[in-house]
Protein backbone atom coordinates (compact mmCIF):
# COMPACT_ATOMS: atom_id res chain seq x y z
CA UNK A 1 0.00 0.00 0.00
CA UNK A 2 2.87 2.47 0.79
CA UNK A 3 4.19 2.22 -3.00
CA UNK A 4 0.20 3.10 -4.24
CA UNK A 5 0.06 6.05 -2.15
CA UNK A 6 3.82 7.52 -3.64
CA UNK A 7 1.50 7.18 -6.89
CA UNK A 8 -1.78 8.61 -5.89
CA UNK A 9 0.10 11.95 -4.24
CA UNK A 10 3.02 11.99 -7.05
CA UNK A 11 0.20 12.32 -9.91
CA UNK A 12 -2.43 14.12 -8.54
CA UNK A 13 0.10 16.64 -7.31
CA UNK A 14 1.72 16.74 -11.25
CA UNK A 15 -1.86 17.38 -11.89
CA UNK A 16 -1.98 20.38 -9.71
CA UNK A 17 1.75 21.38 -11.45
CA UNK A 18 -0.12 20.65 -14.94
CA UNK A 19 2.88 17.99 -15.28
CA UNK A 20 0.63 14.71 -15.81
CA UNK A 21 -1.37 16.70 -18.72
CA UNK A 22 1.94 17.42 -19.96
CA UNK A 23 3.75 13.99 -20.44
CA UNK A 24 3.30 14.22 -23.89
CA UNK A 25 6.27 16.90 -24.16
CA UNK A 26 8.71 13.87 -23.21
CA UNK A 27 8.94 13.79 -26.86
CA UNK A 28 9.98 17.22 -27.46
CA UNK A 29 14.22 18.38 -26.60
CA UNK A 30 14.90 19.53 -23.20
CA UNK A 31 16.15 22.47 -24.40
CA UNK A 32 12.95 23.75 -26.16
CA UNK A 33 11.98 24.28 -21.69
CA UNK A 34 14.97 24.62 -20.23
CA UNK A 35 15.44 20.99 -18.93
CA UNK A 36 18.48 21.12 -18.05
CA UNK A 37 19.72 24.33 -16.31
CA UNK A 38 19.45 23.72 -12.90
CA UNK A 39 15.98 25.45 -12.15
CA UNK A 40 12.67 22.90 -11.38
CA UNK A 41 10.86 25.88 -13.00
CA UNK A 42 7.07 26.00 -13.39
CA UNK A 43 6.44 23.77 -16.02
CA UNK A 44 8.83 21.00 -15.25
CA UNK A 45 7.95 18.01 -12.95
CA UNK A 46 9.64 14.46 -12.51
CA UNK A 47 8.51 13.39 -15.21
CA UNK A 48 10.14 15.74 -17.89
CA UNK A 49 12.90 16.87 -16.20
CA UNK A 50 14.25 14.63 -13.71
CA UNK A 51 17.69 16.88 -14.17
CA UNK A 52 16.19 19.86 -13.00
CA UNK A 53 13.32 18.24 -10.19
CA UNK A 54 15.12 15.06 -8.69
CA UNK A 55 12.67 12.91 -6.87
CA UNK A 56 12.24 13.31 -2.69
CA UNK A 57 12.81 16.63 -3.16
CA UNK A 58 10.89 19.70 -1.94
CA UNK A 59 10.13 21.99 -4.87
CA UNK A 60 9.87 19.44 -7.64
CA UNK A 61 6.10 20.14 -8.30
CA UNK A 62 5.10 16.20 -7.19
CA UNK A 63 3.72 15.43 -3.53
CA UNK A 64 5.71 12.51 -2.63
CA UNK A 65 5.10 10.06 -0.04
CA UNK A 66 6.80 11.49 2.86
CA UNK A 67 5.76 15.37 2.15
CA UNK A 68 2.24 16.77 2.89
CA UNK A 69 1.06 20.17 3.59
CA UNK A 70 2.95 20.86 6.95
CA UNK A 71 6.08 20.02 5.81
CA UNK A 72 6.35 20.91 1.88
CA UNK A 73 2.72 23.13 1.34
CA UNK A 74 4.62 24.07 -2.11
CA UNK A 75 4.35 20.74 -3.21
CA UNK A 76 1.30 19.67 -1.32
CA UNK A 77 -1.54 22.09 -1.34
CA UNK A 78 -4.51 22.16 1.05
CA UNK A 79 -7.63 20.46 -0.06
CA UNK A 80 -11.37 20.55 0.47
CA UNK A 81 -12.79 16.84 0.33
CA UNK A 82 -16.07 17.38 -0.76
CA UNK A 83 -15.74 19.64 -3.57
CA UNK A 84 -16.74 17.40 -6.08
CA UNK A 85 -13.36 17.99 -7.08
CA UNK A 86 -10.38 15.36 -7.34
CA UNK A 87 -7.43 17.87 -6.20
CA UNK A 88 -3.87 17.29 -5.20
CA UNK A 89 -3.22 16.12 -1.90
CA UNK A 90 -6.83 13.52 -2.52
CA UNK A 91 -7.19 9.92 -4.00
CA UNK A 92 -9.80 7.48 -3.61
CA UNK A 93 -8.41 6.50 -0.15
CA UNK A 94 -8.32 9.94 0.94
CA UNK A 95 -11.75 11.12 -0.67
CA UNK A 96 -13.58 8.63 -2.44
CA UNK A 97 -16.68 11.23 -2.93
CA UNK A 98 -14.31 13.36 -4.58
CA UNK A 99 -11.70 10.77 -6.55
CA UNK A 100 -13.78 7.66 -7.19
CA UNK A 101 -12.29 4.33 -8.67
CA UNK A 102 -11.70 3.82 -11.85
CA UNK A 103 -12.03 6.92 -13.28
CA UNK A 104 -9.32 8.84 -15.10
CA UNK A 105 -8.18 11.85 -12.98
CA UNK A 106 -8.61 10.19 -9.62
CA UNK A 107 -4.70 9.74 -9.03
CA UNK A 108 -4.21 6.15 -9.31
CA UNK A 109 -3.31 4.45 -12.39
CA UNK A 110 -5.91 1.46 -12.36
CA UNK A 111 -4.58 -1.42 -13.51
CA UNK A 112 -7.61 -3.10 -14.14
CA UNK A 113 -11.21 -2.35 -13.81
CA UNK A 114 -14.61 -3.68 -11.89
CA UNK A 115 -14.40 -6.79 -13.97
CA UNK A 116 -10.75 -7.41 -14.03
CA UNK A 117 -10.01 -6.28 -17.55
CA UNK A 118 -6.96 -4.39 -18.46
CA UNK A 119 -8.00 -0.22 -17.20
CA UNK A 120 -5.50 2.49 -17.64
CA UNK A 121 -1.79 3.09 -19.16
CA UNK A 122 0.39 6.24 -19.90
CA UNK A 123 -1.35 6.00 -23.68
CA UNK A 124 -5.26 6.68 -22.12
CA UNK A 125 -4.54 8.01 -18.79
CA UNK A 126 -1.19 10.03 -18.38
CA UNK A 127 -2.79 12.43 -15.68
CA UNK A 128 -2.77 9.31 -13.14
CA UNK A 129 -0.18 6.95 -15.27
CA UNK A 130 2.37 9.24 -15.56
CA UNK A 131 6.44 8.42 -16.82
CA UNK A 132 8.33 6.60 -14.84
CA UNK A 133 5.81 4.53 -12.66
CA UNK A 134 6.09 1.07 -12.19
CA UNK A 135 2.68 0.03 -12.99
CA UNK A 136 1.79 2.37 -15.84
CA UNK A 137 1.79 -0.50 -18.85
CA UNK A 138 5.50 1.04 -19.95
CA UNK A 139 8.34 -0.89 -19.94
CA UNK A 140 10.72 2.40 -19.37
CA UNK A 141 14.62 2.77 -19.57
CA UNK A 142 14.75 2.74 -15.60
CA UNK A 143 12.63 -0.43 -15.11
CA UNK A 144 13.63 -4.04 -15.78
CA UNK A 145 11.49 -7.41 -15.67
CA UNK A 146 12.80 -7.96 -12.58
CA UNK A 147 12.05 -4.90 -10.38
CA UNK A 148 8.68 -4.07 -12.32
CA UNK A 149 7.26 -7.19 -14.19
CA UNK A 150 4.08 -5.92 -14.33
CA UNK A 151 5.19 -3.44 -17.41
CA UNK A 152 8.46 -5.60 -18.71
CA UNK A 153 7.10 -8.83 -19.16
CA UNK A 154 9.96 -11.34 -18.25
CA UNK A 155 11.27 -13.34 -21.19
CA UNK A 156 14.66 -15.03 -22.18
CA UNK A 157 13.93 -14.28 -25.97
CA UNK A 158 15.07 -11.90 -28.49
CA UNK A 159 13.86 -11.31 -31.76
CA UNK A 160 16.80 -8.25 -33.22
CA UNK A 161 16.10 -7.26 -36.83
CA UNK A 162 18.71 -4.82 -38.55
CA UNK A 163 17.57 -2.69 -41.48
CA UNK A 164 20.49 -1.93 -42.81
CA UNK A 165 21.08 0.69 -46.07
CA UNK A 166 22.72 -1.33 -49.11
CA UNK A 167 23.37 2.10 -51.36
CA UNK A 168 26.18 3.30 -53.01
CA UNK A 169 28.77 4.94 -50.55
CA UNK A 170 27.68 2.62 -47.57
CA UNK A 171 30.56 0.35 -47.34
CA UNK A 172 32.32 1.99 -44.68
CA UNK A 173 29.21 2.51 -42.42
CA UNK A 174 28.33 -1.17 -42.67
CA UNK A 175 31.64 -2.58 -41.71
CA UNK A 176 31.75 -0.30 -38.66
CA UNK A 177 27.97 -2.01 -38.11
CA UNK A 178 30.37 -5.06 -38.15
CA UNK A 179 32.94 -4.00 -36.15
CA UNK A 180 30.74 -2.66 -33.25
CA UNK A 181 28.25 -5.34 -32.90
CA UNK A 182 30.17 -7.56 -30.24
CA UNK A 183 29.07 -4.74 -28.26
CA UNK A 184 25.58 -5.31 -28.36
CA UNK A 185 25.88 -8.79 -27.94
CA UNK A 186 27.96 -8.74 -25.07
CA UNK A 187 25.95 -6.22 -23.37
CA UNK A 188 23.03 -8.30 -24.26
CA UNK A 189 24.28 -11.14 -21.91
CA UNK A 190 22.87 -11.72 -18.86
CA UNK A 191 24.37 -13.02 -15.37
CA UNK A 192 27.41 -15.29 -15.92
CA UNK A 193 28.05 -14.25 -19.77
CA UNK A 194 24.47 -16.30 -20.31
CA UNK A 195 23.34 -14.86 -23.82
CA UNK A 196 19.83 -14.51 -24.66
CA UNK A 197 17.69 -17.15 -26.82
CA UNK A 198 18.33 -15.19 -30.13
CA UNK A 199 16.26 -14.81 -33.64
CA UNK A 200 18.68 -12.60 -35.51
CA UNK A 201 17.68 -10.96 -39.02
CA UNK A 202 19.05 -8.69 -41.59
CA UNK A 203 16.91 -6.90 -44.34
CA UNK A 204 17.98 -4.30 -47.11
CA UNK A 205 16.43 -0.73 -47.53
CA UNK A 206 15.59 -1.66 -51.05
CA UNK A 207 12.16 -2.14 -52.00
CA UNK A 208 13.07 -1.38 -55.54
CA UNK A 209 11.00 1.73 -57.65
CA UNK A 210 7.72 -0.44 -58.94
CA UNK A 211 6.35 -0.36 -61.46
CA UNK A 212 9.32 1.73 -62.82
CA UNK A 213 13.01 0.05 -63.23
CA UNK A 214 15.12 2.24 -62.28
CA UNK A 215 18.99 1.96 -62.91
CA UNK A 216 20.19 0.27 -59.77
CA UNK A 217 16.45 -0.07 -58.87
CA UNK A 218 14.89 -2.98 -59.90
CA UNK A 219 11.01 -3.15 -59.37
CA UNK A 220 10.71 -5.36 -56.56
CA UNK A 221 13.97 -5.05 -54.73
CA UNK A 222 14.95 -7.57 -52.02
CA UNK A 223 10.88 -7.46 -51.24
CA UNK A 224 11.66 -7.28 -47.11
CA UNK A 225 13.06 -10.68 -47.35
CA UNK A 226 15.96 -11.34 -44.67
CA UNK A 227 19.14 -11.84 -46.23
CA UNK A 228 22.08 -14.76 -46.48
CA UNK A 229 24.47 -13.06 -49.51
CA UNK A 230 26.94 -15.15 -48.06
CA UNK A 231 25.42 -18.42 -47.45
CA UNK A 232 26.41 -18.18 -43.24
CA UNK A 233 22.94 -20.19 -42.23
CA UNK A 234 23.50 -23.75 -42.62
CA UNK A 235 19.68 -24.46 -43.26
CA UNK A 236 15.88 -23.90 -42.40
CA UNK A 237 15.39 -20.33 -41.36
CA UNK A 238 17.19 -17.22 -43.57
CA UNK A 239 18.19 -15.29 -40.26
CA UNK A 240 19.88 -16.70 -37.33
CA UNK A 241 19.25 -19.07 -34.44
CA UNK A 242 20.67 -19.46 -31.33
CA UNK A 243 18.50 -20.48 -27.86
CA UNK A 244 18.76 -22.59 -25.15
CA UNK A 245 18.38 -26.32 -25.65
CA UNK A 246 15.02 -27.20 -24.01
CA UNK A 247 14.66 -30.19 -21.04
CA UNK A 248 18.18 -30.59 -20.31
CA UNK A 249 20.80 -28.82 -18.00
CA UNK A 250 24.08 -27.25 -17.86
CA UNK A 251 26.46 -25.81 -15.34
CA UNK A 252 27.56 -22.54 -16.09
CA UNK A 253 30.31 -21.07 -13.43
CA UNK A 254 30.97 -17.20 -12.57
CA UNK A 255 33.00 -16.57 -15.58
CA UNK A 256 30.47 -18.23 -18.00
CA UNK A 257 32.15 -21.15 -18.63
CA UNK A 258 30.08 -24.66 -18.62
CA UNK A 259 31.01 -27.67 -17.52
CA UNK A 260 28.79 -30.96 -17.52
CA UNK A 261 25.43 -31.41 -19.66
CA UNK A 262 23.17 -33.40 -20.56
CA UNK A 263 21.76 -31.97 -23.71
CA UNK A 264 21.82 -33.58 -27.13
CA UNK A 265 20.48 -32.78 -30.27
CA UNK A 266 16.80 -34.27 -29.48
CA UNK A 267 16.96 -31.01 -26.85
CA UNK A 268 16.95 -28.80 -29.99
CA UNK A 269 13.45 -29.95 -31.11
CA UNK A 270 12.03 -26.59 -30.65
CA UNK A 271 13.93 -25.07 -33.27
CA UNK A 272 13.72 -27.03 -36.71
CA UNK A 273 16.51 -26.66 -38.83
CA UNK A 274 18.83 -26.38 -35.57
CA UNK A 275 21.83 -28.81 -34.40
CA UNK A 276 23.21 -29.16 -31.10
CA UNK A 277 26.84 -26.41 -30.93
CA UNK A 278 29.03 -25.68 -27.77
CA UNK A 279 29.47 -22.16 -27.95
CA UNK A 280 33.26 -20.63 -27.10
CA UNK A 281 32.38 -21.05 -23.40
CA UNK A 282 31.26 -24.95 -23.91
CA UNK A 283 27.76 -24.29 -23.46
CA UNK A 284 25.01 -25.94 -25.37
CA UNK A 285 23.08 -24.21 -27.83
CA UNK A 286 20.93 -24.76 -30.64
CA UNK A 287 22.02 -23.30 -33.92
CA UNK A 288 21.46 -23.47 -37.46
CA UNK A 289 25.31 -21.65 -38.48
CA UNK A 290 28.44 -22.65 -37.32
CA UNK A 291 30.64 -20.09 -35.72
CA UNK A 292 29.91 -17.25 -33.01
CA UNK A 293 27.05 -14.51 -33.01
CA UNK A 294 29.37 -11.81 -34.10
CA UNK A 295 30.82 -13.61 -36.70
CA UNK A 296 27.59 -14.55 -38.33
CA UNK A 297 26.18 -11.53 -38.46
CA UNK A 298 29.29 -9.90 -39.72
CA UNK A 299 28.63 -12.10 -42.96
CA UNK A 300 24.76 -11.16 -43.04
CA UNK A 301 25.26 -7.24 -42.34
CA UNK A 302 27.77 -7.22 -44.95
CA UNK A 303 25.29 -6.30 -47.76
CA UNK A 304 27.43 -4.44 -50.67
CA UNK A 305 26.43 -0.92 -52.42
CA UNK A 306 24.49 -2.04 -55.63
CA UNK A 307 21.25 -1.58 -53.73
CA UNK A 308 18.85 1.12 -54.84
CA UNK A 309 19.28 4.97 -53.87
CA UNK A 310 15.47 5.45 -52.83
CA UNK A 311 15.97 3.73 -49.51
CA UNK A 312 12.44 2.45 -48.26
CA UNK A 313 14.03 1.31 -44.14
CA UNK A 314 10.37 2.09 -42.73
CA UNK A 315 8.34 -0.02 -45.75
CA UNK A 316 11.04 -2.79 -45.68
CA UNK A 317 10.32 -3.48 -41.92
CA UNK A 318 6.74 -3.52 -43.02
CA UNK A 319 7.24 -6.37 -45.42
CA UNK A 320 9.89 -8.33 -43.54
CA UNK A 321 7.26 -8.94 -40.44
CA UNK A 322 4.08 -8.56 -42.52
CA UNK A 323 3.38 -12.41 -42.21
CA UNK A 324 6.25 -12.67 -45.19
CA UNK A 325 6.50 -16.56 -45.88
CA UNK A 326 10.35 -15.76 -46.47
CA UNK A 327 10.81 -14.69 -42.96
CA UNK A 328 8.14 -17.49 -41.24
CA UNK A 329 9.32 -18.07 -37.79
CA UNK A 330 11.44 -15.05 -37.26
CA UNK A 331 8.29 -13.40 -34.52
CA UNK A 332 7.88 -15.41 -31.47
CA UNK A 333 4.92 -14.20 -29.47
CA UNK A 334 6.69 -13.71 -26.11
CA UNK A 335 9.98 -12.03 -27.78
CA UNK A 336 11.00 -8.94 -27.58
CA UNK A 337 11.21 -7.40 -30.26
CA UNK A 338 14.18 -5.05 -31.39
CA UNK A 339 14.29 -2.75 -34.44
CA UNK A 340 17.91 -1.09 -35.27
CA UNK A 341 17.94 0.96 -38.58
CA UNK A 342 20.76 2.00 -40.32
CA UNK A 343 21.01 4.60 -43.19
CA UNK A 344 22.40 7.79 -44.66
CA UNK A 345 19.43 8.89 -46.17
CA UNK A 346 15.74 9.40 -44.90
CA UNK A 347 13.08 6.73 -45.28
CA UNK A 348 11.20 7.13 -48.41
CA UNK A 349 8.80 4.92 -47.93
CA UNK A 350 6.28 5.11 -51.60
CA UNK A 351 2.57 4.76 -51.02
CA UNK A 352 2.74 3.81 -54.87
CA UNK A 353 4.99 4.18 -57.55
CA UNK A 354 3.99 7.97 -58.91
CA UNK A 355 7.15 9.54 -56.86
CA UNK A 356 9.68 6.70 -58.71
CA UNK A 357 7.76 8.09 -62.08
CA UNK A 358 11.10 8.60 -64.53
CA UNK A 359 8.62 11.27 -67.05
CA UNK A 360 9.38 14.36 -65.16
CA UNK A 361 12.34 15.62 -64.73
CA UNK A 362 12.82 19.54 -64.80
CA UNK A 363 12.85 22.12 -62.16
CA UNK A 364 9.40 22.98 -62.97
CA UNK A 365 7.30 19.74 -63.81
CA UNK A 366 4.53 18.44 -61.21
CA UNK A 367 7.42 16.04 -59.49
CA UNK A 368 10.42 18.08 -60.24
CA UNK A 369 14.08 16.12 -61.20
CA UNK A 370 14.04 12.40 -60.08
CA UNK A 371 16.21 12.49 -57.42
CA UNK A 372 16.22 11.53 -53.49
CA UNK A 373 14.81 15.48 -53.28
CA UNK A 374 11.98 14.13 -54.21
CA UNK A 375 11.41 12.08 -51.04
CA UNK A 376 12.23 15.04 -48.92
CA UNK A 377 9.25 17.14 -50.73
CA UNK A 378 6.31 14.77 -50.81
CA UNK A 379 7.80 12.92 -47.53
CA UNK A 380 7.84 16.22 -45.20
CA UNK A 381 6.32 19.02 -44.59
CA UNK A 382 8.52 22.62 -43.16
CA UNK A 383 7.76 25.87 -42.63
CA UNK A 384 8.83 26.70 -45.99
CA UNK A 385 8.02 24.13 -48.97
CA UNK A 386 8.75 25.75 -52.58
CA UNK A 387 11.01 23.62 -54.44
CA UNK A 388 13.17 26.40 -56.07
CA UNK A 389 13.80 28.56 -52.95
CA UNK A 390 16.93 27.70 -51.21
CA UNK A 391 18.22 28.04 -47.34
CA UNK A 392 16.95 27.07 -44.15
CA UNK A 393 13.63 25.76 -43.42
CA UNK A 394 12.29 24.96 -39.64
CA UNK A 395 9.44 22.84 -38.21
CA UNK A 396 10.18 19.76 -40.33
CA UNK A 397 7.82 17.26 -40.01
CA UNK A 398 6.45 14.04 -41.71
CA UNK A 399 3.63 14.96 -44.13
CA UNK A 400 0.46 13.44 -43.54
CA UNK A 401 -1.53 15.42 -45.62
CA UNK A 402 -3.65 14.15 -49.24
CA UNK A 403 -0.61 15.37 -51.34
CA UNK A 404 2.10 13.49 -49.79
CA UNK A 405 3.67 10.39 -52.00
CA UNK A 406 4.68 8.32 -49.26
CA UNK A 407 3.17 6.26 -46.66
CA UNK A 408 2.36 8.05 -43.08
CA UNK A 409 4.62 7.60 -40.52
CA UNK A 410 1.82 6.45 -38.48
CA UNK A 411 1.29 3.30 -40.51
CA UNK A 412 4.25 1.68 -39.35
CA UNK A 413 4.29 2.92 -35.19
CA UNK A 414 0.80 1.12 -35.47
CA UNK A 415 1.75 -1.94 -37.44
CA UNK A 416 4.70 -2.51 -35.03
CA UNK A 417 2.86 -1.70 -31.59
CA UNK A 418 0.21 -4.17 -33.01
CA UNK A 419 3.17 -6.91 -33.26
CA UNK A 420 4.24 -6.36 -29.80
CA UNK A 421 1.78 -4.77 -27.48
CA UNK A 422 2.83 -6.34 -24.20
CA UNK A 423 4.57 -3.30 -22.08
CA UNK A 424 8.39 -3.98 -22.61
CA UNK A 425 8.42 -6.05 -26.19
CA UNK A 426 10.10 -3.05 -27.94
CA UNK A 427 13.51 -1.86 -28.46
CA UNK A 428 13.81 0.56 -31.30
CA UNK A 429 16.76 2.51 -32.68
CA UNK A 430 18.39 4.06 -35.59
CA UNK A 431 21.93 5.17 -37.20
CA UNK A 432 21.50 7.78 -39.69
CA UNK A 433 21.41 11.71 -40.71
CA UNK A 434 21.02 13.69 -37.54
CA UNK A 435 18.41 16.05 -36.91
CA UNK A 436 19.46 20.24 -36.21
CA UNK A 437 16.79 21.99 -34.84
CA UNK A 438 14.28 20.38 -36.37
CA UNK A 439 15.17 21.70 -39.80
CA UNK A 440 17.18 21.20 -42.69
CA UNK A 441 19.41 23.40 -45.05
CA UNK A 442 17.97 22.98 -49.04
CA UNK A 443 20.60 24.01 -51.57
CA UNK A 444 20.40 23.88 -55.37
CA UNK A 445 23.18 21.90 -57.57
CA UNK A 446 24.60 23.21 -61.18
CA UNK A 447 22.32 21.02 -62.96
CA UNK A 448 19.27 23.35 -61.21
CA UNK A 449 18.22 20.10 -59.17
CA UNK A 450 16.98 20.65 -55.69
CA UNK A 451 18.52 18.47 -53.13
CA UNK A 452 18.87 18.72 -48.61
CA UNK A 453 22.31 19.46 -47.16
CA UNK A 454 23.68 16.87 -44.97
CA UNK A 455 23.45 17.16 -41.49
CA UNK A 456 26.92 15.53 -41.07
CA UNK A 457 29.56 14.74 -42.93
CA UNK A 458 32.49 12.58 -42.95
CA UNK A 459 35.75 12.22 -45.40
CA UNK A 460 33.70 12.75 -48.53
CA UNK A 461 30.56 11.69 -47.66
CA UNK A 462 27.22 12.69 -46.03
CA UNK A 463 23.87 11.88 -44.26
CA UNK A 464 20.53 13.81 -44.99
CA UNK A 465 18.37 14.84 -42.19
CA UNK A 466 15.63 11.84 -41.46
CA UNK A 467 13.05 13.61 -40.30
CA UNK A 468 11.00 10.52 -41.14
CA UNK A 469 13.16 8.16 -39.31
CA UNK A 470 13.42 10.02 -36.28
CA UNK A 471 9.35 10.47 -35.88
CA UNK A 472 9.54 6.42 -36.11
CA UNK A 473 11.86 5.98 -33.50
CA UNK A 474 11.16 8.96 -31.27
CA UNK A 475 7.29 7.53 -31.35
CA UNK A 476 8.59 4.33 -29.18
CA UNK A 477 11.35 6.09 -26.80
CA UNK A 478 11.44 8.78 -24.39
CA UNK A 479 13.67 12.28 -24.78
CA UNK A 480 16.85 10.80 -22.86
CA UNK A 481 16.67 7.50 -24.83
CA UNK A 482 16.55 9.35 -27.95
CA UNK A 483 19.72 11.90 -26.90
CA UNK A 484 21.69 8.87 -25.33
CA UNK A 485 21.66 6.49 -27.89
CA UNK A 486 18.26 5.75 -29.70
CA UNK A 487 18.74 8.36 -32.47
CA UNK A 488 22.41 8.37 -33.12
CA UNK A 489 24.77 10.00 -36.14
CA UNK A 490 25.64 7.76 -39.13
CA UNK A 491 28.72 9.92 -39.19
CA UNK A 492 30.18 8.97 -36.22
CA UNK A 493 33.85 7.17 -36.22
CA UNK A 494 31.96 3.95 -34.64
CA UNK A 495 28.73 2.75 -33.01
CA UNK A 496 30.27 1.54 -29.65
CA UNK A 497 27.74 3.91 -28.29
CA UNK A 498 24.32 3.68 -29.43
CA UNK A 499 24.72 -0.06 -29.99
CA UNK A 500 26.07 -1.35 -26.86
CA UNK A 501 23.04 0.90 -25.29
CA UNK A 502 20.70 -1.61 -27.62
CA UNK A 503 22.01 -4.39 -25.66
CA UNK A 504 22.33 -2.60 -21.87
CA UNK A 505 18.55 -2.36 -23.01
CA UNK A 506 17.94 -5.56 -24.03
CA UNK A 507 19.50 -7.12 -21.09
CA UNK A 508 17.51 -4.95 -18.96
CA UNK A 509 14.33 -6.32 -20.20
CA UNK A 510 14.61 -9.90 -19.77
CA UNK A 511 14.38 -12.14 -17.51
CA UNK A 512 17.47 -13.97 -17.31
Amino acid sequence: MARLFAVVVLCVSLTWAGGCEQVQQLAYPPEDRGCGDGVCSAEEHPGICPVDCPLDECGNHACELYESVSNCPEDCPRTVCGNGICEPGEDPQACLTDCPWYTCGNGVCDPVDKNGEPLETTGNCPKDCFWGYCGNGQCEPLETSADCPQDCEPTTKVDLLFVIDNSAHMAQEQQRLIDDFPQLYEQARGPWGRPPDLHLGVISTDLGTAPHDLVQCAAGGDHGRMVDVHGVVSGGAPYLIDVRPESCDEARNTDGICGNTNCTAANCFHEPGTELELDKHGCPRCRNFYGEVPDAFASLADLGTMGCGFEQPLEALYRALDENPYNAGFLRGPAQLTIVIMSDEDDCSAAGGQVFDPSQTSLNSLLGPLTSYRCFEFGVVCSQNQRDVVGPRSNCVPREDPGALLHPVSRYTSFIEGLKAGPGQLVVAAITGPVVNNGVVVNMGSDSHPFVQPSCVWGSDGATPAIRTRAFVRHFNGIFAMDQWAFQSICAEDYTLPLSKVGYTIRTRLAY
